[in-house]
């Protein structure tokens, strides 16, 4: 049997543009483990938080964003993230949401969800 997705929503950027919580869908945990974990982010003072969120999250839906344009705004991104005192709490958010795009700690989506899906390491006594 199949757990359905669940959405929530998430802060607003600071430029006013909506965010779309439909691109983060939340299948291992429950919604109020999310909330803590955004919470555990917001408390964490994270560096972005006093930027333009669009920085890393990149234009809406319906705006075309050329290549090299994407590569040189996540660049930005991650380095405002590499200093962030929020880093570890912002990539546990991210591993439990597991976004379609942006940059989350120092990440882009895709490894974002390539992280999620590498089975986890084990410990020596477990591997022999």
């Amino acid at each position: 049997m199949t757990r359905p997705l669940r959405t929530v929503t998430l802060l607003p950027t600071p430029s006013g543009n909506p965010v779309r919580p439909e691109r983060y869908h939340l299948a291992r945990l429950g919604t109020g483990e999310i909330t803590d974990l955004r919470n555990a982010l917001i408390d964490a003072a994270p560096a972005c938080q006093s930027t333009d969120a669009d920085l890393f999250t990149g234009p809406d839906a319906f705006t075309e964003e050329p290549e090299p344009d994407r590569m040189a705004r996540e660049a930005e991104a991650m380095a405002i993230c590499s200093g962030c005192p929020a880093r570890a709490a912002c990539l546990a958010y991210a591993l439990a949401i597991r976004p379609a795009e942006g940059v989350w700690a120092g990440r882009t989506a895709s490894e974002i969800r390539a992280l999620s899906l590498r089975p986890a390491a084990r410990s020596g006594k477990d591997a022999a």
